[in-house]
């Protein structure tokens, strides 16, 4: 059996409904077994399925049956955490990563520093309803280091967490909005295939003096947040 034969058999199985939505596929190994094949022509297999009809993502090393999800209208003129408290839904923060770095050119243009100048990068998983809706890969300037390095990698707002340890009073957030495909990292922190269409937000967030104090670069789920702002 060749892997279009098996791409074809697994797409009828999840119509079917002997792999339902949000299940895991069994391993590759094991479906290697099943049909009589090597483990390479059952990953082929699967990555046409996920390529060409969007059955499946990928999520640490498991192929998962794609779950569409009721899609909440996110109004981002908030924070997502604040939004996420006065409309009632389940949300949560973890920060992946946090490194010191030069700015590039993309990063000083957005945060008014200079080219070079020393940065911290923070990135962090949004879930809505524990499903993976936003990555963000935020920019900050050195003098909020301190106060980030204070704050645990799951609080679940970063923005509150600097108004209470740097103690800043946010001011003018703007937004710039446009289209996006997954990369491979979206692809593994989001739960969606690669090249996915993502919405992509460039936030860029003031203190009330007019300082820039984060600049953000935000992947968004379309499937799990419609944006609307209430102007």
């Amino acid at each position: 059996m060749r892997y279009p034969e098996i791409a074809k058999a697994i797409a009828a199985r999840i119509h079917r409904g002997e792999y339902a939505a949000g299940d895991a596929l069994p391993s590759e190994t094991a479906l290697a077994t099943e049909l009589g094949v090597s483990r390479s022509t059952v990953r082929r297999a699967l990555e046409v399925v996920q390529r060409d009809q969007m059955l499946l993502s990928r999520h640490h090393g498991r192929w998962l049956v794609y779950a569409p999800s009721r899609t909440h209208d996110y109004d981002f003129s908030k924070p997502l955490m604040q939004w996420a408290r006065t409309a009632g839904v389940s949300a949560a923060g973890t920060t992946m990563s946090v490194a010191t770095a030069r700015a590039t050119a993309f990063e000083a243009a957005g945060l008014q520093v200079g080219r070079g100048d020393e940065v911290l990068r923070v990135t962090r998983l949004a879930t809505i309803e524990d499903r993976p809706a936003v990555l963000v890969r935020a920019t900050f300037p050195s003098w909020l280091a301190p106060a980030l390095e204070q704050v645990p990698a799951d609080e679940r707002s970063l923005v509150d967490a600097l108004v209470e340890t740097a103690d800043i009073e946010p001011g003018q957030t703007s937004y710039r909005v446009s289209a996006v495909a997954a990369s491979s990292e979206d692809s593994r922190l989001l739960a969606v295939p690669r090249s996915a269409p993502l919405v992509r937000l460039l936030r860029t967030a003031r203190v009330s003096d007019g300082r820039v104090f984060e600049f953000s670069d935000l992947r968004v789920r379309a499937d799990e947040l419609s944006l609307v702002v209430h102007a």
